[in-house]
């Protein structure tokens, strides 16, 4: 049977701290994402299937960020979007059945 790894607890120890540390300043990058492919691998933090638990190893390391622990960089291709609002209403639709049931085929359809 698989040993589950538990991330967040192995990461919140002091050495293990470090050793993020060590990760995030030999990789060229301090973005979060991809320092934790690098502790995934140190750590060996791999599912039942053995592919890296990346995202359980994000989350731990935001939660470590969040408390001050450590730094990363945000992800230069990742913007934060924000919601757009049209200039006026949807207009309602035109010629559309009352039951999803009755809807056709198109006749220049098929």
């Amino acid at each position: 049977m698989h040993q589950q790894n538990q991330i967040k607890r192995t990461l919140a120890l002091p050495d293990s701290i470090e050793v993020v540390r060590a990760c995030s300043t030999q990789k060229l990058t301090k973005i979060r994402a991809s320092v934790s492919k690098a502790v995934c691998q140190h750590f060996n933090f791999s599912d039942a299937r053995g592919r890296p638990q990346i995202g359980g190893c994000v989350k731990a390391l935001r939660e470590l960020e969040r408390v001050g622990h450590l730094s990363f960089q945000r992800h230069p291709k990742r913007r934060l979007l924000k919601a757009r609002r049209l200039d006026c209403a949807v207009p309602n639709p035109v010629e559309v059945p009352a039951q999803a049931g009755d809807v056709r085929a198109c006749a220049g359809q098929g």
